[in-house]
């Protein structure tokens, strides 16, 4: 091999997302994991740094649990050293959050100490940069995209599609079209490796290992592309199980490495593929294993819920675990949505799948619950060929081309107003799926009449104004329905997002506590709201002097979470905590504090389920937000 190669190598796997863990020590007490739960380490930002800890004894165990971090780190959230007492066969969990002012190598050792002459230790290292991808625009596009001819790309325009998934070689043919089309594109550069799908795809066996001179036959093609801007990223792969992460953690690592500006992208199993698919014993180990080992820096999944005679049974379980752990990872997610179906008449290459070609309704149902989970991706199976969109019967093709080029004018326009807004919740009301929430007691919005069933989408912007939106499940129905709101109004708009504007709904109404309006959802439609507050009552948005922010980490938690606080003044503060009758239910010591960030660890398991407020007092202001425990 030469130097070059070894040394490029040795950069990757040095320099870029890579981590490690060492752990020793006999004991009942053992570290499940340790790690950053970041995909990316970027500069200035906070990150999470967790630790999975197992007893393995028939006993309750006390242990001291303490972490060291390098000196380019800084501790903002919980405790250096913490007394933890960990039930009998028990997983502990415990989350610090830490950041970095500059870019380079980081590393955080845990220690545990058991007993006298029995410390549990494991670190982890890796690097901190401020080169990595970023989505700028909401993700629309198709699976098997069209075909090398300006003839195929005015069809794919003229539906509203912004994006080309997939250009395979000769990649310049392809990005010449996008190019010349205004429009952005993927390069499936795993083409170039050979072998690739033996390496990459599939689940069976132990694939070929990826070399290094697979990874050098990748740099023609991302010296053509890392300064084109109608290339978004490199394509790798469909469907990976477990067993190829190794390859495909090599693959995007030496893309980062190369191009860190563009995204890597690969797409997952959803949760009905066999554990045999996954390699791996469920499908969250799956996912998680993913985003520890591959590091992406977006999630994408395809998950088909119309089958001929029935719906699939597991779509918003699926919905909620890539949201989740998106969100837990803070990064974009995608979903691939079911454009066709395989009826004989209509598309007779895979009738075995057994799926029926969804209705307009149907459609709209696809994408307004997946916007309503805060998606900012939706790609459409499938588009080319004659399995696909293009391959059926004229008047049929007519028909669902009109439905994509509608709903892709909307998705466009909401996707504008929802990229900018952070997913905060994700609810239904009536009908709860397995795997989903119901709508917690003192969430903004307090209920929904009727029998129909909904998802409620919370979103705030970044500022913490509120915006919802409220999708009707019912896609053979439109629903009329009365939806009440936890806090009085002052104004309330709804995005219209046919003609792309806010519209002011004028006609709410308000009680003694709270708002309630009347409006009408077209079946399988969303719409997102955006509500001005007459006052917020516990929710305090505007910013007390001395007093900069107060708010808790997760929201809604379970059991545990964390209370954070920042001041801009020197000053004695007090933290009390509350519960909906105004009862005073905790009261952290007053303190003289310096200006600065300060966390507080609330435990609430002794304490009914249900919503609490936190207020933080001072002589020159009081704060107070809403939390929610969900057990």
């Amino acid at each position: 091999m030469k130097k070059s190669q070894i040394l490029i190598v040795s950069l990757v796997i040095a320099m870029f997302f890579t981590s490690y863990v060492r752990a020793y020590g006999v004991s009942d007490i053992s570290i499940v994991s340790f790690k950053f739960e970041r995909t990316v380490l970027r500069s200035g930002d906070e990150i999470p740094v967790v630790a999975r800890i197992w007893n393995n004894s028939l006993n309750d165990a006390t242990v001291n649990v303490g972490v060291r971090l390098s000196e380019n780190l800084a501790l903002i959230k919980g405790s250096a050293v913490t007394e933890l007492v960990m039930p009998l066969l028990t997983y502990s969990e415990i989350r610090w959050s830490v950041t970095a002012s500059q870019t380079g190598v980081v590393s955080s050792e845990l220690y545990i100490v058991v007993g006298v002459g029995d410390t549990i230790k494991s670190e982890i290292s890796s690097t901190v940069t401020d080169q990595f991808w970023q989505q700028k625009e909401f993700l629309l596009s198709a699976w098997s995209p069209p075909s090398s001819m300006q003839a195929a790309y005015d069809y794919y325009k003229g539906a509203n599609f912004d994006f080309n998934l997939m250009i395979n070689s000769p990649f310049s043919t392809g990005v010449n079209l996008v190019r010349n089309n205004t429009m952005k594109c993927f390069v499936v550069i795993s083409e170039v490796i050979p072998n690739y799908g033996a390496k990459l795809y599939g689940s069976e066996g132990s694939p070929p290992e990826i070399t290094d001179g697979d990874l050098a036959l990748m740099d023609p093609t991302i010296n053509a592309y890392k300064n084109e801007p109608a290339v978004e990223g490199y394509s790798i792969i469909d469907e990976p199980g477990a067993s190829r992460f190794a390859n495909l953690a090599k693959v995007v690592s030496y893309l980062k490495l190369k191009d860190p500006s563009k995204l890597a992208y690969i797409n997952l199993f959803p949760t009905y593929a066999s554990n045999e698919q996954l390699n791996t014993s469920s499908y969250s180990e799956y996912v998680s294993r993913f985003l520890d080992e591959v590091k992406p820096e977006m999630l994408s999944y395809d998950h088909y819920h119309f089958f001929t005679s029935y719906d699939g049974d597991d779509y918003f379980n699926n919905l909620g675990i890539i949201r989740d752990f998106s969100l837990k990872y803070d990064i974009p997610y995608t979903n691939i949505i079911q454009l066709i179906g395989t009826e004989l008449e209509f598309s007779p290459k895979a009738p075995a799948l057994n799926w029926r070609t969804p209705t307009r309704e149907e459609h709209r149902f696809l994408v307004y619950s997946s916007l309503a989970y805060g998606y900012t991706g939706i790609v459409w199976f499938h588009w080319q060929n004659t399995w696909g969109m293009t391959g059926f019967v004229a008047t049929k093709k007519a028909e669902l081309y009109a439905t994509v080029t509608q709903l892709n004018k909307e998705i466009k326009n909401i996707g504008n107003e929802l990229f900018n807004l952070k997913s905060v919740g994700a609810y239904h009301v009536n009908n709860i799926p397995s795997g989903s929430l119901g709508l917690p007691a003192g969430e903004i919005v307090k209920g929904i009449a009727g029998s129909h069933s909904y998802v409620a989408g919370i979103f705030r912007d970044s500022l913490s104004a509120d915006y919802f939106m409220i999708m009707n499940k019912d896609y053979t129905a439109e629903s009329q329905t009365t939806i009440s709101l936890q806090y009085k109004l002052s104004k309330l708009e709804y995005f219209d997002a046919d003609a792309d504007i806010w519209v002011n709904l004028s006609e709410f109404k308000e009680g003694s506590s709270g708002s309630e309006f009347s409006i009408v959802i077209p079946a399988g439609a969303g719409i997102l709201f955006r509500p001005t507050w007459n006052t917020v009552g516990a929710r305090e948005i505007s910013s007390p002097s001395g007093l900069e922010y107060l708010r808790n980490y997760p929201n809604p938690f379970n059991t545990y979470t964390t209370i954070e606080y920042s001041i801009s003044d020197n000053q004695e503060v007090e933290l009390s905590i509350f519960n909906m009758l105004g009862e005073r239910v905790l009261t952290f010591e007053k303190e003289y504090r310096r200006k600065g960030i300060y966390t507080e660890n609330f435990d609430a398991s002794n304490l009914p389920a249900g919503v609490y407020f936190m207020t933080l007092k001072s002589d020159k202001g009081i704060r107070t937000e809403r939390m929610i425990y969900s057990r």
